[in-house]
């Protein structure tokens, strides 16, 4: 699937319950909406463009096949709540000019166990925890 150039929002529930397989979201998109790509039950691979700002709630809820997430955006700061509940991530990456991961971006993801990605992953996360705990 190829997105127009001036497409800056998917809204709510758009790509809900569908047979995508791969989504590249352009860098155009500015805003994802609530439940978008939820209980797609083929999605395994997904990258979110430099220019996304807003990421809705329950995003990629139940997409249980999802497994490689790549993150471009570097000003994500409206996250909402469970963006990737319900998938078992095993490979994430990050655009390298990456300053903070949004809060709850991950909030009850599974992830692979023994991933080398994922651990690392895994210790990022904790040190920026234990950073906003102020430890």
């Amino acid at each position: 699937m190829e997105f127009p150039k001036s497409l800056t929002t998917i809204g709510n529930n758009t790509f809900r319950n569908t047979a995508i397989r791969s989504m590249n979201i352009p860098d155009s998109v500015k805003s994802i909406g609530n439940f978008c790509f939820a209980d797609n039950k083929w999605l395994n691979s997904v990258s979110l463009g430099k220019g996304l700002i807003r990421i809705g709630e329950y995003s990629f809820y139940n997409c249980d096949k999802l497994r490689k997430v790549n993150i471009d955006c570097v000003e994500a700061a409206a996250v909402g709540d469970c963006v990737f509940k319900g998938c078992i991530l095993r490979e994430v990456t990050f655009e390298p000019d990456l300053k903070s991961i949004p809060i709850n971006i991950f909030a009850y993801a599974d992830f692979a166990k023994n991933e080398p990605k994922v651990s690392q992953l895994i210790d990022l996360a904790l040190l920026a925890n234990n950073m906003l705990k102020g430890e």
